[in-house]
């Protein structure tokens, strides 16, 4: 309790060498017993046939890791709970307290009793019975008086119950923590889905989107099953370790409340002792603590099912907000995808007009082209049938030509005859020709109209 005593008036006392140490629990034992836990469920799913199973899933988001070690933390937190109980529950079997027969003792022997308290072993002492019996013959060993005694056990007894209820304080985070992790892993989750979906993307494959979505919310399944269980385990070890604290009280009650004489009390168990107010008191302390036990549960009960209240609330307004604003981007994306289709859908429609009036401009020109070639060719065929015409004119003037060829060949001949006969008839009269040209001139011929020699 430390090297103070709270006394029950309220003033403190200062406590000698011989106090018990202050119970301890080794803080680092949960995480000891949970992070090897972790890593043995680690490996039985990624290295068993478990990893072909739905239950590999489960284990794939970063988050999800997170939220299995801090699972396991918690259950290593019962674990290091259960053990310390199980040597809680010892002690009431360890005879820390010396034998009372029920005979009033003098405040002198609390010293004793308190040596014979520190001779036992440390792991009987560092208990709760250990501490409060320590703590209590302490108190009478300082004060050697019982006044304010019951006041003191009281107070004690609301430490040990403010001290148990704190010692929770780990798992009481993990249980605000881990829904905490299930929703941010969900939100990191979409954020990841979405923030590379392009129109792109959605027209190719929409079940990468949704596969991503899936398994966002997969940390938020996993983060409200492991809550469950975790809440579920601790009410009962809580419940457990409540039930031994009463027990604990019942065993001060029982063997050191009365054991010591008050002021004013004979020492004759005789005169003095009346077991009837003792039995009755203690038969009221117990309807007393099951009723308290009672009522303790029912609020554990209601504070567990608010809390799942709380938690079923959040998680469903929450995932109603996110699927909203999915539902509310993926409206924009797919209206922004819609307009760029139609876009396109118009560009294209005016590409291909373009190219249907180019298409037709090079047809009218090549139909133009073909419609002159046409038109060339029947006027050639016109120009070989004039050609064919003025060929056989032409073969008719040559062959005109050829006859009248052959009649200037006989005229030249005739002519060549008649120079020859007028050259010999010139030899007979020469004279009378010369006489005679000369009188009328050259002779002419009829057919050449050439002079004749």
């Amino acid at each position: 309790m430390g090297p103070f005593q709270i006394l029950g008036n309220g003033e403190p006392i200062m406590a000698d060498e011989t106090h018990l140490p202050q119970r301890k629990v080794n803080p680092w034992l949960p995480y000891v017993l949970g992070l090897p836990l972790a890593g043995l469920c680690w490996g039985l799913v990624m290295e068993t046939p478990l990893a072909h199973t739905e239950v590999r899933r489960y284990f794939s988001h970063p988050v999800e890791a997170v939220e299995i070690v801090m699972f396991c933390v918690a259950m290593g937190a019962f674990l290091a709970k259960l053990i310390v109980l199980r040597r809680e529950k010892n002690s009431l079997d360890a005879g820390l307290l010396a034998p009372w027969h029920g005979t009033p003792e003098e405040v002198e022997e609390a010293p004793r009793l308190l040596r014979v308290l520190l001779a036992k072993a440390s792991r009987q002492k560092n208990t709760w019975l250990g501490q409060r019996l320590g703590s209590a013959l302490d108190y009478l060993k300082q004060r050697k008086s019982t006044d304010g005694f019951d006041d003191q056990l009281r107070s004690l007894s609301d430490v040990d119950a403010f001290s148990l209820d704190s010692s929770y304080g780990l798992t009481r985070f993990i249980t605000w923590a881990v829904p905490i992790l299930g929703f941010l892993g969900t939100v990191l989750g979409i954020t990841g889905a979405i923030a590379g979906v392009t129109p792109e993307v959605l027209e190719k494959s929409m079940s990468s989107v949704t596969d991503g979505l899936a398994l966002a919310f997969d940390t938020t399944a996993l983060a409200l099953g492991l809550t469950m269980v975790t809440m579920f385990l601790s009410l009962l070890i809580e419940k457990a370790e409540q039930g031994h604290m009463e027990v604990v009280d019942r065993f001060v009650e029982k063997h050191l409340s009365n054991r010591f004489l008050r002021k004013g009390q004979p020492r004759s168990q005789e005169m003095a002792f009346d077991p009837m107010p003792i039995q009755n008191a203690l038969a009221n302390a117990g309807l007393g603590l099951v009723q308290l036990s009672a009522n303790s549960a029912q609020e554990l009960r209601t504070q567990f099912e608010q809390m799942l209240g709380e938690l079923r609330n959040q998680s469903a307004q929450s995932m109603g907000q996110w699927m909203n604003a999915w539902q509310d981007q993926m409206g924009n994306r797919l209206g922004t995808l819609e307009a760029a289709q139609m876009q396109r859908l118009q560009m294209a429609e005016e590409a291909a007009s373009k190219r249907v009036n180019l298409f037709a401009a090079h047809m009218d020109q090549h139909t133009e082209g073909i419609l002159q070639q046409m038109r060339e060719m029947q006027s050639m065929g016109q120009t070989a049938q004039s050609l064919l015409h003025t060929q056989q004119i032409l073969q008719q003037n040559l062959s005109s030509l050829a006859g009248l060829g052959a009649f200037d060949q006989a005229m030249h001949s005739l002519i060549g005859a008649i120079h020859l006969l007028t050259a010999r008839a010139g030899q007979f009269g020469t004279n009378w020709h010369e006489s005679h040209e000369s009188n009328r001139g050259p002779a002419v011929s009829r057919l050449t109209g050439q002079p004749v020699t």
